[in-house]
């Protein structure tokens, strides 16, 4: 992608996330978001196949900053991956709540899915202090099935717990 559309992309994105925390999904027009992000409608078209397109771009950014947090741990314990994990989403609260909303959760189920390979062999490479293998193929979609459900309903929670509580308490309930 050149420099430029991955620019009009980014607008494009930024723009769209802007207008879902004040609007509902279906009610945000093509072209009430291009006057947003300050692009033509054409832009829109040439770079994005639908809103859900937006939302899939925006969530593949999403999850590459934060498998760059982890990352720049040398070591990574289970209890430090979860903690991360919330605390990432957490600071993303207004978007994961913009996604419940507008039942549109099912975007960042897909995302799961298309980075757990990387984020399971990341930690299993990082966490030198427990024995982490590498789950097989249907471990793998339990624990990110019960890691997404357990980020919506956190989300959702207006007492919930800080992630450091919870990724104490996700470590010890895994051993």
């Amino acid at each position: 992608m050149n420099p430029k559309q991955k620019r009009t992309k980014n607008q494009i994105a930024k723009a769209f996330i802007e207008l879902l925390s004040r609007h509902s999904f279906d009610s945000i027009t093509i072209v009430s978001l291009t006057q947003a992000a300050g692009v033509a409608t054409v832009s829109y078209y040439r770079n994005f196949a639908s809103k859900e397109a937006v939302l899939q771009y925006y969530l593949d950014g999403l999850f590459s900053a934060y498998i760059n947090e982890l990352q720049a741990h040398h070591e990574l314990k289970l209890k430090d991956f979860f903690e991360s994990f919330f605390r990432f989403f957490g600071q993303n609260a207004l978007f994961v709540n913009s996604l419940i909303r507008d039942d549109r959760t099912y975007l960042l189920m897909y995302a799961f899915r298309t980075y757990l390979d990387t984020i399971f062999s990341m930690l299993t490479r990082k966490n030198t202090t427990q024995t982490v293998n590498m789950p097989d193929q249907y471990t793998k979609l339990m624990l990110a099935g019960g890691l997404y459900y357990t980020l919506i309903e956190w989300i959702k929670d207006p007492n919930r717990p800080n992630p450091s509580v919870l990724g104490k308490q996700l470590a010890l309930s895994y051993r």
